[in-house]
């Protein structure tokens, strides 16, 4: 029997390892009513858990993953989109926490409508510290930054990992 069969073939909107992962929390009378008995409940289980794409969702992020001199980006906006750049110049020993400070940004290319922008090698003077948030594949980090520059007015926004290629932007005079 296939995981599948036993939730009723649907997705119900989640992956197929989550769902295996939730068989444990099916309310027994559910799992009973499909001839679902505890060993076998187990087994599919761990049939997700060893399965191919369950072990590249999981997998932990390492120390590559992000380190001292990075860059990350945060795009915000509501009729138009900003892009914030700061970059990383600590990280603490738990790997939670990430401190960082503002950078100035210069852009690439200019489209009519649209700027692509870069972060440019100035720091800012302000640091603040970010929470690194890990979810399947990817890292965010939130927390409150400077919202202009060295201007103590803070922000509260989520960072990703700068991929080195240029970020969208508005372009002066499009937004409000």
């Amino acid at each position: 029997m296939t995981l599948f069969q036993i939730v009723g073939g649907k997705k119900r909107g989640r992956s197929p390892d989550t769902q295996g992962l939730e068989m444990s929390r099916l309310p027994p009378t559910l799992l009973e009513s499909r001839g679902i008995d505890g060993k076998e409940t187990r087994e599919l289980m761990m049939e997700v858990a060893n399965s191919q794409q369950h072990k590249e969702g999981c997998k932990t992020m390492n120390k590559e993953d992000f380190a001292v001199g990075d860059y990350l980006y945060c795009s915000w906006g509501y009729d138009q989109t900003n892009i914030d750049f700061c970059q990383i110049i600590e990280v603490s020993k738990s790997r939670k926490t990430v401190k960082c400070q503002m950078c100035s940004k210069e852009v690439v290319r200019n489209e009519r409508t649209a700027d692509y922008v870069k972060p440019s090698k100035r720091i800012g003077k302000i640091t603040f510290r970010l929470w690194v948030r890990r979810y399947k594949n990817w890292l965010s980090f939130r927390g409150q930054y400077p919202f202009c520059g060295d201007h103590p007015a803070m922000r509260m926004g989520s960072f990703s990992k700068w991929d080195g290629k240029p970020e969208y932007e508005t372009a002066l005079g499009f937004g409000h």
